[in-house]
């Protein structure tokens, strides 16, 4: 069960950094009140996101990475490919193919061994 004190105190600590006075006019708002400031926050954040979804620099840094990445997309689509077709062999043979992890930590394994 949750001690309802230790909710108080991560409730202080979450709000801490609200505007004191902000917090203190929520506090002797009506509830009426408090559910305009939802609205207007929520609208705030709506105008906020469609600002940054536009915002030339976030979009020009986003296609950046898009192209930067790009070679190294294919790659990993490439490796999958062969792995799913490498392991459809197996099993078309009747092997038991381990997971993927398994591989992997063979394969560190015997990476970390050459370096010794």
């Amino acid at each position: 069960m949750i001690d309802p004190q230790d909710k108080k105190q991560k409730q202080k600590k979450k709000y801490k950094n609200l505007n004191p006075e902000w917090r203190q006019n929520c506090l002797q708002d009506s509830p009426e009140t408090l559910y305009k400031k939802i609205q207007d926050i929520a609208i705030g954040d709506y105008g906020n996101t469609i600002a940054k979804e536009m915002d030339p620099d976030i979009n020009d840094l986003k296609e950046k990475l898009r192209v930067a990445n790009e070679p190294y997309q294919a790659i990993t689509k490439e490796n999958k490919i062969k792995v799913a077709f490498i392991i459809e062999l197996l099993e078309g043979m009747g092997k038991d193919v381990p997971s993927y992890e398994s591989f992997l930590k063979k394969a560190a394994k015997s990476l970390s061994e050459k370096k010794d």
